[in-house]
């Protein structure tokens, strides 16, 4: 059963943190994991906050509803205009789909696997979970569309606990990719060669980044240090795949780190001290749209600002003021 850590934000004192056809019980062993390769310690940077830029594309994201009183996933315009609300039911952590139709959200507290959204259409479906002795919670795509991703508890057997996957046409053909007895493995995002997938291992030496390298029989890597991983978030890939983005728990800077865990450094720290969450690539990888606040505490749901900074860090630029909460963004072409 998953532990007492909500996969969503919806309590707002808890903490949120968060292959082969066949079916996990009849799939080869999973590898054990081995130590991590950790890069270089980075270094503070910080830059001025008046700078501004070209952006184009849509972005979804979760931000407080007025009216209900509960988070609601909204669309708009990379440069924040033209904001639209997509879904009100109390959704948060949306995730594109590859081909931009469709958003997949964290809603409802109904025991569905998934739920997804046409934008389209605004048209709703809920995917049932696969099996009845797994707890699966799914968002994030696979890179070619055809799949969900998903952390997952075994209901009475803890030993199945770690990151699955199902088909997000249907909700079957259920995959097992990590394996966490006892702990917690949050899904984050794939490559976009589809082979690496970085998620977030909750243990109880704290939460750090690891990355699977699928279809091999290599063990994952753990790639940042233990505890040094950012409330809400669990890493995303540059489009590119060459690097994966994070926000920091000690400092809540913004960091990059090559998937095998070197190279490792900040590119952003907020030069009026406020904290950095839930990063997102841009599609063309030159910029990177981040929440920032003056609490740590992002379950808290403080007000929030959306910005969007270059790659390197520089030229912060304003996208969404932040007189309500607004986190967890995604962005499409």
């Amino acid at each position: 059963m998953r532990p007492q850590r909500l996969l969503g934000l919806t309590v707002l004192a808890a903490s949120v943190v968060a292959c082969t056809n066949s079916s996990p019980s009849s799939s080869a062993a999973l590898p054990e994991t081995r130590e991590p390769t950790l890069g270089p310690q980075p270094t503070t940077i910080a830059f001025p906050t008046e700078a501004m830029v070209d952006l184009s594309g849509r972005i979804v994201f979760e931000r407080s509803h007025p009216a209900t009183n509960n988070t609601a996933v909204f669309v708009a315009d990379a440069n924040g205009t033209g904001i639209e609300l997509l879904f009100g039911r109390g959704a948060e952590m949306p995730h594109w789909s590859p081909d931009h139709k469709t958003v997949s959200v964290f809603c409802c507290d109904d025991g569905m696997a998934a739920h997804l959204i046409e934008v389209s259409t605004g048209a709703f479906r809920e995917l049932t979970p696969p099996d009845p002795a797994l707890e699966v919670h799914c968002g994030p795509w696979t890179a070619d569309g055809s799949e969900l991703a998903c952390e997952s508890f075994g209901v009475d057997d803890d030993s199945r606990n770690g990151v699955y996957t199902i088909r997000a046409s249907d909700g079957k053909r259920l995959r097992q990719l990590t394996s966490n007895p006892k702990g917690d493995d949050a899904p984050g995002d794939f490559s976009s060669d589809g082979k690496l997938l970085v998620f977030t291992r909750f243990n109880d030496d704290g939460s750090a980044l690891w990355v699977a390298r699928l279809g091999t029989n290599e063990p994952p890597t753990q790639i940042t240090l233990s505890g040094a991983v950012g409330e809400c978030f669990c890493g995303t890939f540059s489009p590119d795949g060459s690097e994966i983005a994070y926000t920091s728990a000690d400092d809540g800077g913004v960091y990059l780190v090559r998937p095998d865990g070197t190279d490792l450094h900040k590119v952003f720290q907020d030069a009026e001290g406020r904290w950095a969450f839930t990063p997102a690539w841009s599609p063309d990888g030159r910029y990177i749209l981040v929440a920032l606040s003056a609490s740590r505490q992002l379950a808290t749901h403080p007000p929030t600002d959306l910005y969007v900074i270059r790659s390197d860090g520089s030229e912060p630029t304003l996208v969404l003021p932040g007189d309500v909460y607004q986190s967890h963004p995604d962005w499409a072409p």
